[in-house]
Formats: structure tokens, C-alpha cells, sequence
């Protein structure tokens, strides 16, 4: 499950470095100098307090606040993979019970071996034994952490037939296209929340909505980061079409913030309307790795979609690997537009503005699903073949013509 964003705190507000804005009687924080101020984010905007560190402590005290109520996003994100069918449920259900049996299987040999006298026939032999449910330990942890981040379809062929692992497995390195989401704003949006609880239940909501609109476009979920997520769409996973999956998730996306804000007005004192997501891609080659115990991508496209997603709220921005691929094979249903955006380090970079035009296109199903059938995918609508069954294929009566 993805990581539990630390609670905010502060040491020593009066060892804070501060120094005077030009032109005022206020004090300037960077947020540099309190990370532990401002969480675990780095917002990358210096914020400015009149009333100083008292300021400061009691902006601590709110994120502390929101960050302990946002400790339960990742199980609020596990629950729901289980919750598809009965017959996955159940046996996503009986792996957990085959993990935590072997769990205590392990640490009693472990127990067992070290009480033995060294170079005994009986110690090499439990010593092998160890190393066998160990192995098999990993393995099913492995699968449990892919089981989080991949939607129904996919899961239920995870649990039925280990081949979608071993899938995953042969392409460790991969090439993909890397979607970094971004809240903007996010700060000033949690200094307006009513309460701390009805901010935490307004991002989480959304995050765990956003997830949704990923795996139902044969995404993989990588982690929530604290006012956004990273996911990523593999080409040997999404398959042949997983660039313009992506972009149309990010249209989704946006469309799913749009109406999410407008329903949680109430949460904050006052609305803002400068903010909304900021939606990077990048495409490029990615590696899965362990990282902390869960499955994670790294790459330079994630690092370069992150920093794309600082564009301006309800922009999706895409970078050059990414705009090149997108024009030489989806062309026809995108439309492009250049953007200056400003690297840390790197100054004023180009990227694309990248925004799905009203002609449909001819989405084709991952090679893994069991049966291949092509679905029609609208640029102004969510398919629902993809949401929930796109091994389906959608007979006229059901309105697969109007896509």
C-alpha cells in the first residue's frame, strides 16, 4: 500500500531561519529552511506570515492534524482492491492468511536454527527449509503489492494464473509512459479547509478517485504522494494504445477533480479558483524495483513527469520523448500546444499542453486479457466497457456505436 506521508512537526519554531520581505514588517519561512514545518512535501513556494513563528506553530499543528487523518488513505486504497467480486475477494483474502502463516513459519525456523549447534546435519537441513519459505514469502508478498496497484481484470487474472506476473516479472525494465498528478494550491487549500478532518477526507476522497480513474484505463497505481499520485501505463501492460490510455486518463482526471471541488465546497471558508491538478507525462524506460519493501517505478521519466506536474491547474503537460511518440502514433485524436515551464535547476524548459481532440479512436485491448476485443473510446465520455468489463464486447444495443 502506498506510503504513509510522516506527521508534521516542529522541533524548535524559534531556530527557524527567517528574514525580512523588502517592502514589509513580515516574516518570509522558505520552506527549505522547515521541511518539518510544511511536511514532507517541499511545496517549492516560500510562505509569507505576518504574524511569524506563532504563525508558523500553529500551521504545524493543522498539518499535524490533516496528516494523522490521512494515515488511513492506504487502507482505505487496499480495501477497495478487494472489493470486486466474491470469488477475488476471497482469494485475495486467503493469500494475506497464506502470507502471515508464513510469516510466523519463517520466524520460527529462524528461532529453531538459531538455537542448533553449528555444522549439524538437522541445522543445514532447517537452513534450507528457511530459504525455501522465504523464497515463497517473497513471491506471494510480491504479488500482494501488485494485487494494490493493478484494476479488476488484471487482478483477478493475478490470482487465477501466475503468467500476468511472470509478465511483470520479465519486464522489470520496461518502456512506459510515467502520469504524475499533482494537487496545486494544495497548501493554501488546506489553510482554508473548515476543519483539518474535512480537508483530509476531501484529498483522500479524490485520491482514491483518481486511482479509480487509472486502473479502469489499464494503468498501474504506484503511491499516493500527499496531495497527488504517480502511476504508470507499461506498454506490456497497457498494451498497444497505453499513450493515449494515458492522456485520456489525464482528461478524466481532470474532469473527476473538476466535480469532486464542486461538490466539497463546503470543506473550506472560502473557494478558490485558481487551483486543480497539474498533470505531467513523460515516456520513456522504467524499472519496477523494491523499494522499502513495495514495488515502485523509477526512471528519468518520473522524474521528469513530477516536475511537469507543476503546470498550472487543469493543464496536462507532456515532455519531448513523450510528445514525439504521441504525435507519431495518436496524432489524429490529440492536439498540441507549446508551453515554457521552469525547471528546478534546469531554467525554462519546453513541454507540451496535450488535449484530446472529439475524434473517436480505436482502443485495443492489453495482449493478457483472454480475449482480445477492440473497444471504441470517445474523447468526451469514460467508457464503461473499460470500467467494467473490457474483455466484454459491447453489443450496438449497449452503445458501443456512439463511441
Amino acid at each position: 500500500s502506498p506510503a504513509t506521508p510522516p506527521v508534521a512537526r516542529l522541533q524548535n519554531p524559534r531556530a527557524v531561519r527567517s528574514r525580512k520581505r523588502p517592502g514589509t514588517s513580515g516574516v518570509e519561512i522558505s520552506p527549505r529552511h522547515c521541511p518539518k514545518v510544511l511536511g514532507y512535501r517541499n511545496y517549492g513556494t516560500s510562505v509569507f506570515y505576518d504574524a511569524g513563528v506563532n504563525r508558523i506553530v500553529s500551521n504545524a499543528n493543522q498539518l499535524k492534524s490533516v496528516y494523522a487523518s490521512l494515515s488511513d488513505v492506504s487502507n482505505r486504497t487496499t480495501s477497495l482492491s478487494i472489493a470486486g467480486t466474491s470469488g477475488t475477494s476471497s482469494k485475495q483474502l486467503r493469500l494475506d492468511e497464506e502470507i502471515q502463516d508464513l510469516k510466523k513459519k519463517v520466524a520460527t525456523q529462524a528461532t529453531e536454527i538459531v538455537e542448533l549447534k553449528e555444522g549439524t546435519k538437522d541445522k543445514e537441513q532447517k537452513i534450507i527449509a528457511l530459504e525455501v519459505n522465504q523464497k515463497e514469502l517473497l513471491a506471494k508478498i510480491d504479488l500482494r503489492h501488485l494485487l494494490d496497484r493493478v484494476g479488476d481484470p488484471a487482478r483477478a487474472l493475478l490470482l487465477d494464473d501466475r503468467g500476468l506476473k511472470e509478465l511483470f516479472d520479465e519486464n522489470e525494465t520496461c518502456l512506459a509512459y510515467v502520469v504524475s498528478i499533482d494537487l496545486r494550491r494544495s497548501t493554501e487549500l488546506m489553510l482554508k479547509a473548515r476543519e483539518p478532518k474535512r480537508f483530509a477526507e476531501f484529498i483522500s476522497s479524490l485520491a482514491l478517485s483518481l486511482r479509480g480513474v487509472i486502473l479502469e484505463h489499464f494503468g498501474v497505481f504506484d503511491k499516493f504522494t500527499g496531495d497527488g499520485i504517480l502511476a504508470y501505463f507499461p506498454e506490456f501492460f497497457a498494451g498497444a494504445s497505453s499513450g493515449l490510455l494515458a492522456i485520456e486518463s489525464a482528461k478524466r482526471c481532470h474532469q473527476v477533480f473538476d466535480q469532486h471541488y464542486r461538490e466539497h465546497r463546503h470543506c473550506f471558508t472560502s473557494v478558490l479558483q485558481s487551483t486543480g491538478l497539474g498533470i505531467g507525462v513523460d515516456y520513456g524506460e522504467v524499472s519496477i524495483v523494491h523499494m522499502k519493501g513495495e514495488l515502485t517505478v523509477v526512471g528519468t521519466p518520473v522524474v521528469y513527469a513530477c516536475r511537469l506536474g507543476g503546470a498550472n491547474g487543469g493543464t496536462t503537460l507532456v515532455n519531448q520523448q513523450a510528445y514525439e511518440e504521441l504525435l507519431g502514433r495518436f496524432s489524429e485524436y490529440l492536439d498540441f500546444e507549446e508551453r515554457s515551464i521552469e525547471f528546478k535547476h534546469e531554467g525554462p524548459m519546453l513541454a507540451y499542453a496535450v488535449r484530446r481532440n472529439e475524434k473517436t479512436a480505436k482502443i485495443s485491448s492489453p495482449a493478457w486479457l483472454l480475449e482480445q476485443d477492440d473497444v471504441s473510446l470517445k474523447s468526451d465520455e469514460l467508457p464503461a466497457d473499460l470500467q467494467k468489463s473490457p474483455t466484454s464486447n459491447p453489443s450496438p444495443e449497449d452503445g458501443a456505436e456512439k463511441y
